[in-house]
């Protein structure tokens, strides 16, 4: 039956990620990428279908090394 498969977007790319290693393993197998990102990719979209969302709200990852 149909499975669901949760990944973050680069693992949901159709050029490298889970989806170009299943049409090679499975090539029979009905495929649809869908990725969240934080601005339109245009026209070269490597997902079948994508979600614009805002930005979220993170921390510097640098702020804590910087001093030392």
């Amino acid at each position: 039956g149909p499975v669901a498969v949760i990944t973050g977007s680069g693992h949901a790319r159709r050029d490298r990620g889970v989806p170009a290693a299943l049409a090679l393993a499975a090539p029979e197998l009905s495929v649809l990428s869908i990725g969240q990102l934080e601005e339109d990719p245009g026209a070269s979209a490597p997902f079948d279908l994508w979600v614009v969302t805002s930005p979220a709200q993170r921390d510097d990852p640098c702020a804590a090394l910087r001093g030392r």
